[in-house]
């Protein structure tokens, strides 16, 4: 090995040493902002009625023309996202029987709570469309999934 092989190596390792470390401690520095949203003290319980968390971002309780009630949050929602994930569920109904349901989930310090809105739009049995927002030329025209109604 010639001297100039010797120091392409050693830089070389020296960026993979400096890379290693650096994402070994990635999470150490990284620091969570002040959330979007107002965040309030609240008891927050999933189906069965289990607390799982003391915080919640407020939702209006009383919308024009609309009756309100906080619906626990699912079971299958709670296992999916992380611990320390912070919730908010409330569904507005009508008189004309139309309801509408408005859900927050705010992350924590885990990012894994960070996902396409695809996936909970399946697990509560909705219908949606799957669209790209920059098709690319001669690309498929959108698809209408709809999930099996009972």
């Amino acid at each position: 090995m010639n001297r100039l092989s010797k120091i392409a190596f050693a830089a070389g390792l020296g960026t993979m040493g400096l890379t290693a470390f650096g994402l070994a401690h990635l999470q150490e520095w990284q620091r969570v902002g002040i959330p979007g949203v107002r965040v309030v003290e609240h008891t927050v319980r999933m189906e069965g009625g289990r607390v799982i968390g003391t915080n919640s971002v407020p939702l209006p309780e009383k919308v024009a023309g609309f009756e309100s009630r906080e619906d626990p949050i699912a079971q299958t929602v709670v296992d999916w996202l992380p611990k320390d994930t912070t919730y908010a569920q409330r569904v507005y109904s009508a008189p004309d029987q139309f309801w509408i349901q408005a859900n927050v989930v705010l992350m924590g310090t885990d990012r894994t709570s960070i996902h396409k809105p695809e996936y909970c739009l399946a697990v509560s049995r909705s219908a949606f469309r799957v669209r790209n927002p920059w098709p690319a030329r001669g690309s498929a025209p959108e698809k209408r999934n709809e999930t099996p109604s009972e």
